[in-house]
């Protein structure tokens, strides 16, 4: 405890996006570079107190350019759907991803009216590194998406920027403790663009900008939940305590009747609660032993107002369960117990969605401290996940937890890397930008952070990563491959 967790091993070879020779840079006051960016189109230059010299330029605060095609002030900052700040920690980004496709979008606009031989001059506040933190995260994602750089090309042009790290969220620790770093983000941003998780029309065009804005910003603020993986993957919170928030702008019916708070939980039907002390495996605690992340502990008695950056419009306000099968959810998987601190009620029963069509498995992981799912448990969401996918390829999954940020944000990037074999610090990066708050303690991050790709998931799942049956299912059944 304490240490810094080591940067990500990256090339010594940085390749140039200006060609042979690395990205011209400018020395500037004391302490400060400026380094061009696009034929010098571009100029990054945080914390100048000055443009630099040379042909004319405007400059602007980089985070301004978020403002630029949104319909609302309230962006540009770091927030936590359904949070106030003071729950959050020390917690400062990076930013979300509607942020992200604002800067990207309103950049590539102002460097399109930008006049021939002019430049456009991105700046920082002095002395802020947090705000610097951001703004190279949305200035790398702009190159990633909107010009096919590649993490390691904005890592040559950007050279300073890529070890800042961010604070885990809902931490007290400072941000030099972190996991994540800036080329994290980098690298999630790459990753998605190669998974067409994020297209270049979103950067180029208002309409697809603000499409993907707006249903992100409906999913969030009124369910709760994020895509990881659009159209295959989604995490949020127990649609219990999503219908318990008082906030009108969240969904507040479980079921198309409309009797949602009523239905039996587990408890009342003889399952299983939250476990009680004394069992070897050490899930069973005490309730009132098991620390439960406090900052996800959502506080019911008021709500949080929440700002759109664009207007959800014609986005239909359904109840939880048929929005999950209006957005092709076939698999819902559940990562906390029926009744935890926290849950102004108890969870639904396991029964409750199969009239609708959609299957339902347990995979409880305890919350203590931030909870790690165990061998069974990463085994388990393997094998329920696969056997869906065989039978249904197109269907997608929602993985939950309490609160939708720590156990269920595990298994879900463990899900997409086993799937689409990618690295843990890029899924780390990418996650935390699509769902805010992902992740409630730094050994989550560094668990994720420590994966380099599928063998090491099904390493993780207590499976031999060469054997056969995982091709077609992760299955811990499989006694021939199960480690000892």
């Amino acid at each position: 405890q304490g240490l810094r967790p080591p940067l990500p091993r990256r090339s010594q070879r940085l390749v140039s996006p200006l060609g042979g020779c690395a990205p011209a840079r400018m020395s500037g006051e004391r302490g400060v570079e400026f380094a061009t960016l696009l034929g010098g189109a571009l100029v990054w230059a945080p914390e100048a107190k000055a443009t630099p010299s040379g042909s004319p330029g405007i400059a602007r605060a980089a985070l301004s350019l978020c403002n630029d095609k949104a319909e609302s002030t309230a962006v540009g900052v770091y927030t936590v759907p359904h949070y106030t700040s003071a729950t959050y920690g020390r917690a400062f980004g990076p930013l979300m991803l509607p942020d992200v496709l604002l800067f990207c979008r309103g950049l590539d606009a102002a460097l399109s009216r930008q006049a021939e031989g002019h430049r456009l001059v991105l700046t920082t506040p002095h002395g802020d590194p947090e705000y610097r933190a951001n703004a190279a995260v949305l200035l790398g994602a702009y190159l990633v998406v909107g010009h096919e750089w590649t993490p390691r090309q904005v890592e040559a042009a950007l050279a300073r920027e890529a070890s800042a790290r961010f604070t885990c969220a809902w931490s007290t620790e400072p941000a030099e403790q972190g996991v994540l770093t800036v080329g994290d983000c980098w690298e999630g941003m790459a990753m998605a663009k190669a998974l067409s998780f994020l297209t270049a029309e979103m950067v180029k065009d208002d309409v697809e900008m603000k499409a993907a804005c707006a249903s992100y910003t409906h999913q969030s603020h009124r369910y709760d939940c994020s895509w990881i993986v659009p159209g295959r993957l989604m995490v949020g919170a127990d649609p219990v305590t999503v219908i318990c928030d008082p906030n009108p702008v969240t969904c507040n019916s479980l079921l198309p009747d409309g009797d949602s708070t009523a239905l039996p939980g587990e408890e009342a039907e003889g399952g299983a609660a939250f476990p009680s002390e004394g069992a070897e495996d050490g899930s069973n605690l005490r309730r009132e032993s098991v620390g439960s992340v406090d900052t996800v502990c959502r506080d019911f008695s008021g709500y949080v107002p929440m700002a759109s950056s664009h207007s959800p419009g014609s986005f239909e306000d359904l109840d939880y369960v048929s929005f999950l099968r209006a957005s092709g959810v076939g698999l819902v998987l559940r990562a906390n117990f029926h009744n935890e601190n926290g849950m102004p009620k108890p969870s639904y029963s396991d029964r409750a969605l199969e009239p609708y069509g959609i299957r339902h498995a347990n995979v409880r992981v305890v919350d203590r401290e931030g909870g790690l799912p165990k061998k069974k448990d990463f085994a388990k969401a393997l094998e329920v996940a696969r056997d869906f996918w065989d039978q249904d390829p197109s269907g997608a999954v929602f993985v939950h937890c309490k609160g939708g940020f720590g156990r269920s944000v595990i298994l879900a990037c463990c899900l997409a890397i086993e799937r689409f074999d990618v690295s843990g610090r890029a899924m780390l990066g990418w996650a935390r930008i699509a769902r805010p708050g992902a992740f409630t303690s730094p050994k989550q991050e560094m668990f994720i952070a420590g994966l380099k790709g599928r063998e090491d998931v099904r390493t993780a799942a207590g499976l031999r990563a060469d054997c056969a049956e995982l091709t077609t299912k992760a299955a811990p059944s499989c006694t021939s491959c199960v480690v000892q």
